[in-house]
């Protein structure tokens, strides 16, 4: 349970790293992700899944009436 939360909180800090505008905290982010092996977060999340949001080619956007499971097939996938 405990590494559960770390890991959880890990991800949600390195998340807002990546948002910051500072090279160092970019890098800090990518690193906290490279612990998940997915270090490309920042470049697929900011590069990715925010100039798409929303519209079909964005893969982490649900899809209207689209079950849980069946979206997180597509999304794993």
């Amino acid at each position: 349970m405990v590494f559960g939360f770390l890991s959880s909180t890990n991800a949600a800090i390195g998340h807002e790293l990546v948002h910051k505008r500072e090279w160092y905290n970019k890098m800090l982010g990518m690193f906290s992700y490279s612990k998940f092996f997915y270090s490309h977060f920042g470049v697929e999340h900011c590069e990715g899944h925010h100039k798409d949001m929303g519209t079909p080619s964005d893969p982490a956007t649900a899809r209207y009436n689209e079950t849980l499971y069946r979206f997180l097939c597509r999304e794993v996938f």
